[in-house]
């Protein structure tokens, strides 16, 4: 699932560098969001992680990667804390 979002990410021309994603191990991820960003994936999205923006991979899978690959677009595309 690591090398699918990144793959997406890129894809979707998201700003930075996303091959940290698959150079962590384990089932959590930290993914550099803001906290307005990540308070847009929670309320618009329903994409839920710490404030800190780390994420369980454990809950990516073929059906919703896409989903949340185009939320993370959104709110880096759209959403800046001031």
């Amino acid at each position: 699932m690591r090398k699918i979002l990144e793959s997406k990410l890129e894809q979707l021309e998201n700003r930075g560098d996303w091959h940290y994603l698959t150079e962590q191990m384990g089932m959590f991820s930290l993914i550099n969001l803001d906290r307005e960003q990540i308070r847009v994936l929670m309320n618009k999205y329903h994409i839920y992680m710490l404030n800190n923006g780390r994420i369980s991979f454990t809950g990516l899978n073929s059906k919703n990667i896409s989903y949340v690959a185009d939320a993370i677009r959104d709110v880096l595309q759209n959403h800046r804390s001031q």
